[in-house]
């Protein structure tokens, strides 16, 4: 819709609701200077990266390192963003995924790999194989964040991002600091409030 609404007119101003990669689409010029007549809200900043590895390590004591899994073709924007960010490295991973195949592959070694857990970012590929995804992930035992709340909700560890469910457009910006725990292993998800998190809610798993 957004990039129709953008083709049809570039004087009308026009705010988009939550996109993964506002520069690479064309909606806008750049992060800090949008340009044009296209603004919004974004479902990945860097500041989130940091605390996605900070949960999965309370939930989690054993994790040492983490993987960012993502669909080159359709979420780039993760591979120019750690260019710019040489130290983050060290610690979280990017890996590569292109189909459900190599997504099962992937998660297949980093289960072998001691410490080892994943981050699901916002990526149209995964929005589109959610179900599946968490399904492998559960399979292979792997500490996980996701972005999209809903996977956490459908049996994900759990998720940090925007509020998609809460978000109303026009009234208030997509809360981002927000930590969903949910499914079969919601036991182990944080009982109080921790350093950055502003809250931990717990969902029956469905049929419940």
């Amino acid at each position: 819709m957004t990039g129709e609404l953008h083709k049809a007119t570039q004087t009308i101003p026009i705010v988009f609701n939550l996109t993964a990669d506002p520069v690479g689409l064309g909606y806008i010029e750049s992060m800090s200077r949008p340009g044009g007549n296209l603004t919004g809200f974004i479902f990945f900043e860097p500041p989130l990266i940091g605390k996605w590895f900070e949960l999965l390590k309370q939930v989690s004591p054993g994790v040492a390192q983490t993987s960012l899994l993502f669909n080159p073709g359709t979420a780039g924007f993760y591979l120019k963003f750690f260019e710019g960010q040489p130290g983050l490295g060290t610690l979280i991973k990017l890996a590569s995924v292109r189909d459900m195949a190599e997504f099962e592959t992937t998660l297949a070694g980093l289960a072998a790999t001691q410490g080892a857990s994943v981050i699901i970012p916002a990526d149209p590929f995964i929005s589109s194989n959610g179900t599946a995804i968490v399904k492998l992930v559960e399979r292979f035992k792997l500490p996980a964040v996701y972005t999209y709340r809903q996977l956490a909700v459908d049996g994900g560890l759990m998720a940090c991002g925007p509020d998609t469910f809460a978000l109303r457009p026009f009234t208030r910006p997509p809360t981002i600091s927000t930590v969903y725990c949910a499914g079969t292993n919601r036991r182990i998800c944080p009982r109080r409030r921790q350093p950055n998190i502003s809250s931990c809610s717990t969902f029956r798993p469905r049929g419940g």
